[in-house]
């Protein structure tokens, strides 16, 4: 009875700010009220006005405001409580989470209140472990997520623990509503049959949106071709955390030519992956992959404006993927790695491209020196340029050819590793080639990314011996920042 005493005044906290004219307007589960209904609300006194005789749908709205535990904790005070703490409305859009990273980890024993009692939830991040204990409470989950934050020894599906994770997913399936999964493997043996009934449930489940694999070890198996499934799938996105990169991963090709009409955005870091069900889909959007030789079947698609070629440690590219940077028109988003030899040529092609004009941002990472200089005297192909990221060593020339006359649009220049030829990134801050670039370029917003070379300490510049970025220690006047 304490905690709930202590509940009350917050809750009528909350009341008094949602009764607000403007909060009441905005709140998006009043948008179908009736607009007089509204307004006699509103026009009340709020200390005339009951607590208890407030809408369902306003106490819905400040219910939505209190943490998982005190919503539980409010369901003690009364009947309709009890009722209106379970409602759909507030659970569809909560979370519980396993991870460090956004989401408040929750004890064990609150985890089993919340999946025996909500109706739905919205993500769900779960231990290998818990799977096996909480796979009978789970309700209607959207996302599902087997602690991805970590890839770490313990959190990825084995043998030992696949048939509880295929339990748990088959469970959610046959609830509806999950669209979102995401998990990492780590099999002894991927062609094993407990491996093949794994891939057959993600495989079968209706309305999935968003796949993420992981993997260190490739899956040799695939799916029977007689299973069939309505396509649904938006988002596939397979990592190879290992040496499976190389290998052939056929369930990848049997998704990808499932799912071909519905997909828009595809990463598969794999060599060995077949694009051709792909070819002029009018879905794809964005495509994540390393150099490939059957990208030009892509061209055709006129909504593809995001690729990054992942790095490869391939000496050059595929023909293919030269070519298709020479035919490409709809790119807008361009990331790639140079190759060792023959480096200029994803530039030169690119540059020499229809999409050229359109391209508004472009991050390339490259080591040979040439491929700065080809940057800066093609810049003026890319006037729609709103995003520059290079990863190399930079050069003043290069930053004398960064001017509006080239890139009128040009607002953010990041750049990685070292200045060539500046012992310290002070004195080249404070240097005349970055104060020419910021004299023709006032709107341009420079970023380093990192920078590998003296700095601070190690550093007996005048600038460094100043201290003019160090860490403010005391900040004075109200003004808090990291570095300046």
């Amino acid at each position: 009875m304490i905690l709930v005493a202590g509940l009350m005044p917050r809750m009528k906290d909350y009341v008094r700010r949602e009764s607000d004219v403007s909060g009441i307007l905005n709140q998006p589960l009043w948008s179908n009220m009736d607009v007089e209904r509204r307004q006699d609300l509103i026009a009340q006194s709020h200390d005339e006005m009951a607590f208890w005789t407030l809408p369902d749908d306003f106490l819905l709205a400040v219910l939505g405001h209190l943490p998982t535990r005190e919503l539980f904790t409010a369901r003690l005070v009364c009947r309709r409580f009890r009722d209106l703490c379970l409602h759909r409305q507030l659970w569809k859009t909560r979370s519980l989470a396993n991870d460090l990273f956004g989401s408040v980890s929750v004890d064990f024993g609150l985890r089993r209140a919340v999946l025996s009692l909500a109706p739905c939830l919205r993500r769900l991040s779960l231990s290998p472990g818990h799977c096996i204990r909480l796979a009978p409470f789970v309700p209607s989950v959207s996302q599902l997520n087997i602690d991805l934050a970590f890839y770490g020894e313990g959190q990825e599906i084995t043998c030992d623990n696949a048939q509880d994770f295929i339990n748990l997913v088959q469970r959610l399936s046959s609830l509806g509503g999950l669209t979102e999964l995401g998990f990492c493997l780590a099999l002894e043996n991927p062609n094993s049959l407990l491996v093949q009934a794994l891939l057959k449930t993600i495989y079968t489940i209706s309305g999935l949106q968003s796949l993420f694999i992981g993997g260190e070890i490739p899956l040799a198996a695939d799916i029977s071709v007689d299973v069939k499934v309505e396509p649904s799938l938006k988002k596939i996105n397979y990592r190879s955390l290992g040496d499976d990169a190389c290998e052939r991963v056929p369930f990848i090709g049997s998704l990808l030519k499932a799912h071909a009409s519905t997909l828009e955005e595809v990463i598969v870091e794999l060599h060995d992956v077949p694009l051709s069900p792909l070819q002029g889909s009018k879905k794809l959007r964005s495509l994540t992959i390393f150099p490939h030789e059957e990208l030009p079947l892509l061209v055709d698609c006129p909504n593809l404006s995001t690729i990054e070629i992942v790095y490869s440690d391939r000496w050059v590219y595929p023909a293919g993927t030269i070519e298709f940077f020479r035919r490409a028109v709809s790119l807008r988003s361009v990331t790639f790695t140079c190759p060792v030899r023959d480096s200029l040529a994803p530039l030169v092609a690119l540059a020499g491209s229809k999409a050229a004009k359109r391209v508004w941002m472009l991050d390339i990472f490259a080591t040979s020196p040439d491929v700065i200089t080809l940057l800066g005297i093609s810049l003026y192909k890319f006037p729609s340029l709103r995003r520059l990221t290079f990863q190399g060593k930079v050069t003043d020339d290069f930053l004398r050819a960064v001017d509006p006359a080239a890139t009128p649009n040009l607002t953010s220049l990041a750049l990685d590793v070292c200045h060539d030829g500046s012992p310290c990134a002070h004195s080249w801050l404070h240097g005349p080639a970055i104060q020419d670039l910021f004299a023709r370029n006032p709107r341009l917003g420079l970023h380093i990314e990192n920078w590998y070379g003296k700095y601070g300490r190690d550093c007996s510049c005048r600038w460094c011996s100043w201290g003019c970025h160090s860490k403010l220690v005391e900040p004075k006047g109200g003004f808090s920042a990291d570095y300046i």
